[in-house]
């Protein structure tokens, strides 16, 4: 078994050496819970991050969540998007944009959390917005 080791070096510390942090970006429809997961995943308290199940959250997509618990994960959260209004996505689509031609590799956004309710009978399976990003993300990847 240690053969197989030598046959296959490591490259994580080559890899951490040009991208030292993981870049996601969470997004979804309005009320889904992607604060809630930062959160969660991040342990970080509701209201730092403006989580609230009477209201839309507020979210700054530009602000790098990370935890002392494992640092080299950043998250980004974005506000949701919600039915008739395309500002959030505009916001979303930019982000995305930008990132995606980063010059530096640390800089760009490496995963795409996608946070979906679960379709109900009769209900669409994605949403148009959820359509959109997977088209984004498929003309942006390099």
């Amino acid at each position: 078994m240690n053969s197989i080791h030598a046959d296959l070096p490591s490259k994580v510390e080559e890899s951490l050496a040009v991208c030292p942090q993981f870049r996601i970006l969470v997004v979804g429809n309005t009320g889904v819970g992607k604060s809630s997961l930062v959160s969660s995943v991040f342990n970080i308290g509701l209201k730092a991050i403006d989580v609230a199940h009477d209201r839309e959250g507020r979210a700054n997509i530009d602000f790098g969540y990370t935890s002392d618990d494992n640092p080299r994960f950043i998250l980004h959260d974005s506000q949701g998007f919600s039915p008739g209004s395309t500002s959030n996505w505009d916001i979303v689509e930019q982000f995305i944009r930008n990132r995606s031609s980063a010059a530096e590799l640390k800089d760009r956004i490496h995963a795409i959390w996608l946070c979906i309710e679960t379709p109900r009978t009769g209900s669409r399976m994605q949403q148009t917005g959820d359509e959109k990003l997977l088209s984004l993300a498929k003309e942006c990847k390099s």
